[in-house]
């Protein structure tokens, strides 16, 4: 039963990794070009086996052929602790206006008085429920999603 708890957990870990994958070399087309070792335009199941193979070795951390519990665990916190890593990183990134490395007040507060001004719709220098209200019924919370870069609307 553990076993098969294990196994399960690490097959989940796999296939977020070649999902996250995705991402990371370029959407679909840089995943299906890592995927079609042959490049004959196919990703046949040696293929597969032979990327999830690879990704069950760099969570083998001890080597011995199986994944246990925390090395499971490991692989996702790494895998999380990266992209924190690189949401705070974009974060920096866009508010540092003058790009010294460092946020001063006034950088952070031009963030939030833009923000303050999208949410005050009658622009009467106040945010009142009502504004709130439909602030939330359009969604405008996730349009500032991941790094709180304004989507188009």
């Amino acid at each position: 039963m553990t076993i098969r708890i294990v196994s399960l957990v690490a097959i989940a870990a796999v296939l977020a990794g070649a999902t996250a994958a995705l991402a990371e070399t370029g959407g679909h087309h840089g995943f299906f070009d890592r995927q079609d070792t042959n490049h004959d335009g196919y990703i046949d199941k040696s293929e597969a086996t032979a990327d999830m193979l690879a990704r069950f070795d760099a969570m083998d951390t001890d080597r011995d052929g199986r994944l246990s519990r925390d090395e499971v665990r490991g692989a996702i916190r790494a895998r999380w602790q990266d992209r924190a890593d690189a949401f705070r990183q974009r974060r920096m990134d866009r508010l540092d206006a003058n790009k010294d490395g460092k946020l001063s007040w006034d950088e952070m507060s031009a963030r939030a008085k833009t923000r303050f001004d999208e949410l005050d719709t009658n622009h009467d220098g106040f945010i009142d429920d009502g504004e709130m209200a439909q602030a939330r019924a359009d969604g405008w919370h996730h349009r500032h999603h991941d790094d709180g870069a304004t989507k188009a609307q």
